[in-house]
């Protein structure tokens, strides 16, 4: 469980949880199989500020500054494969705290230096409650 000060600045930040994106396939990126095979079933939270642009539809280029030519995978540093236009944003301390939750110790302590950052996932991997599929 997020300390209730981190918790709090957050919600201050980026708003509160919205919804949950639900993980159901072993995500693409730079980190070991086994580690990205943890989030296969979490329920990751989904801040407003984030939810709205999925939810509502503003997602689009204007909001990822980064072109995709230039966006890489944060832990290889290579070139991903995918746009990062359409992706789902996790705060990285939500979803480190939901793979504590779920008993994923090796899984968090390995995301524990990227809680700072933001998570991405592929719309593909998951789905978000409250969007039809």
């Amino acid at each position: 469980m997020l300390e209730q000060a981190i918790s709090d600045a957050l919600d201050r930040t980026y708003g509160p949880i919205e919804t949950t994106f639900t993980v159901t396939t072993v995500p693409e990126g730079g980190a070991p199989f086994d580690i990205r095979q943890d989030w296969v079933g979490a329920r990751l939270p989904l801040r407003k500020l984030h939810a709205v642009r999925l939810l509502h539809g503003y997602i689009g280029r204007r909001f990822y500054p980064v072109p995709e030519d230039k966006a890489v995978d944060a832990i290889t540093g290579e070139q991903l494969a995918w746009p990062v236009w359409g992706n789902v944003e996790i705060r990285g301390y939500d979803a480190v705290d939901s793979l504590r939750d779920l008993g994923r110790v090796a899984a968090a302590d390995f995301w524990e230096q990227y809680k700072e950052a933001m998570l991405s996932f592929q719309m593909s991997e998951g789905y978000i409650e409250g969007r039809p599929r």
